[in-house]
């Protein structure tokens, strides 16, 4: 596997010339602003010279690049697989309620038996993240490595778009697959949050409504807990969001209320909520992110260790919320994940509308069945995933890198 990096900003064109890798096994990664026209040339340039690769992206609120966030900017990563297979399904997606219906569709088209891992992008504004990775896992192995993100824009809400070998298109969803056994996709969440109040019971909520928590209105609850900050709770919602525990899960996904109903004392939120979960208002600050970050930084280099020795591209994609509440201080998160890799490792990425990927990276124990020559001073540890599913204010960090097939 061979991994570059290059940038576009309209005052100094290219930052440098495009790497001569063109073939059906290079991937093409593209992140950028939501005002895509002002880049129409630029991005004409870069399919007409990957004629043969696979182009996929989508716009962000701020895209990422080595440690680095850049405004106005195109970060472009282009990648050279040796080894692994590379096939691109689109489907077109106009509301919330085509979301099932739309991963379905791409899952569909992607499934094969050697089929190791599935790349994710989806305009942020007409998709329900929840529905659209439900109908992906219900067609594909629990095997699947899943893992992607909601297009975003600069917090304006007005439009986002996602690329899938051809100018930038919003009411797009695209999936990329990746083929054969040398493929690896290693993936570390992380938010970054301190409890505030005990946990509790969902007991009225329909899709992303919250409207009773233990038969009480939500509303009522949040401003409770929020005292003082209450008088602003929607400028203050970014840093109280509710973890959320469904039942049988041993974890909490995040979901950032979004919008408030005084007159029905409702809460709708940035993700579904299931009836019967357990709920738990959080505070996330600055400090708590950024912690979060490192976390996520340092349990993914454990387990790609043994493999720092060669080309890594570790795809990064944050929630536009933590850098909303990390403001001036958003960059720190990204040298925080970044200062466990080495060198080699070549980061890219975004900030996003929503986050999917598997609930988290664990390392098998001591002698593991995995490790085939039984020695776990050389054998590299193998992570466990669960289901992709639809995360907020996180950070996700994939390494994604080939290994010799077997």
């Amino acid at each position: 596997m061979e991994t570059h990096s290059i940038h576009y900003t309209l005052a100094n064109g290219w930052s440098s010339a495009f790497p001569a890798i063109d073939s059906a096994q290079t991937l093409i990664l593209v992140f950028g602003p939501a005002d895509w026209q002002a880049y129409t040339a630029a991005f004409n340039e870069l399919i007409a010279h990957y004629a043969q690769a696979v182009i996929v992206g989508c716009s962000g609120y701020g895209a990422i690049s080595n440690g680095e966030i850049l405004d106005d900017t195109l970060i472009v990563s282009v990648t050279h697989f040796h080894q692994t297979q590379l096939r691109l399904a689109t489907c077109p997606i106009t509301s919330p309620a085509e979301s099932l219906f739309a991963g379905q569709i791409l899952a569909h088209e992607l499934a094969a038996p050697d089929l190791q891992a599935t790349l994710i992008f989806s305009d942020g504004l007409n998709t329900n993240g929840s529905t659209l990775i439900e109908g992906i896992n219900s067609k594909l192995s629990p095997t699947t490595v899943v893992i992607g993100g909601l297009a975003g824009d600069s917090q304006h809400f007005t439009s986002t778009w996602v690329m899938a070998n051809q100018l930038p298109r919003s009411q797009l969803a695209c999936a990329l697959g990746f083929y054969g056994n040398a493929i690896q996709f290693k993936t570390a969440i992380r938010v970054g949050w301190n409890p505030l109040g005990p946990e509790r019971q969902v007991t009225l909520a329909s899709g992303n409504k919250l409207y009773t928590l233990d038969d009480k209105p939500a509303l009522e609850l949040y401003k409770q807990y929020l005292g003082s900050r209450a008088t602003d709770i929607t400028k203050n919602s970014l840093n109280f969001p509710l973890a959320i525990r469904s039942k049988g899960k041993p974890y909490t996904l995040i979901r950032t209320p979004m919008v408030l109903d005084e007159d029905s004392q409702t809460l709708i939120f940035a993700g579904d909520i299931p009836e019967n979960s357990t709920a738990q208002l959080v505070h996330v600050s600055a400090t708590t992110l950024i912690d979060g970050a490192y976390k996520a930084g340092l349990e993914l280099n454990e387990v790609i260790a043994l493999n720092q020795d060669q080309p890594v591209l570790l795809l990064t994609i944050s929630c536009g919320a933590r850098r909303a509440v990390m403001a001036e201080e958003a960059g720190l998160e990204l040298h925080a994940a970044c200062s466990a890799f080495s060198k080699k490792v070549n980061q890219v990425g975004y900030y996003s509308f929503g986050e999917l990927a598997p609930h988290n990276v664990k390392l098998e124990p001591k002698n593991s069945p995995y490790c085939a020559t039984k020695d776990c001073t050389t054998c590299l540890a193998t992570p466990t995933y669960g289901l992709c599913e639809l995360h907020n204010q996180t950070i996700t960090l994939t390494a994604i890198y080939e290994q010799s097939a077997t």
